[in-house]
């Protein structure tokens, strides 16, 4: 494993210790976005990338969709049994494995990607899904001075994200939601 992997691993597994940290899931709060914009099929294959606690995988598993979830870390994993956890390094290839799923839902946490490996992360996630949708924050993080670090190391505009995804998919719908933005982006 890299340094800078290390480094970010480190960090989220001291980050997720802070118990306000979990209060709250992006992905749990999305899902009903992304089931209106992507409109899965029931049983439809889904990797909740960035997973974190496992809050988003859950609420879509309830919906009654096929789920594994990845993160850098399961150190804020809520186990369950249903739900399989891959661990890795996004942007080092270890995305979904062997597997290829209909969809990838990837909230609240393109932003915390080191700037020179997004577009290696967005190949990565198209790579095993053709379609994804993404939430991802404008804004500098909240949580990381309680560790001293930067938890959102790739605070950029809507148009830089709109203009990143756009040169590594197809760029179905994109809304700024002001702070964040929703991208809904299919394999070209």
């Amino acid at each position: 494993m890299s340094k800078i992997a290390e480094a970010e691993r480190s960090k989220y597994s001291d980050i997720w210790q802070l118990p306000d940290y979990a209060k709250g899931s992006p992905g749990e709060s999305l899902v009903e976005m992304f089931v209106d914009i992507a409109k899965p099929s029931p049983r439809a294959s889904i990797i909740d990338v960035g997973a974190g606690s496992g809050a988003g995988s859950r609420a879509l598993s309830e919906r009654g969709f096929n789920v594994c979830a990845f993160d850098l870390t399961d150190t804020a994993w809520q186990h369950d049994d249903n739900i399989p956890l891959q661990t890795g390094t996004i942007w080092k290839g270890t995305i979904g494995l062997a597997n290829l799923f209909d969809y990838a839902y990837c909230c609240d946490m393109m932003e915390h990607i080191p700037t020179q490996f997004v577009a290696l992360s967005i190949e990565q996630i198209l790579r095993v899904a053709p379609k994804a949708f993404f939430s991802i924050s404008f804004t500098p993080d909240n949580f990381g001075r309680f560790i001293r670090q930067d938890l959102h190391l790739t605070v950029k505009p809507f148009m830089w994200w709109r203009d990143t995804l756009r040169e590594l998919g197809t760029v179905e719908e994109a809304r700024d939601l002001i702070g964040e933005g929703v991208f809904y982006v299919t394999g070209s």
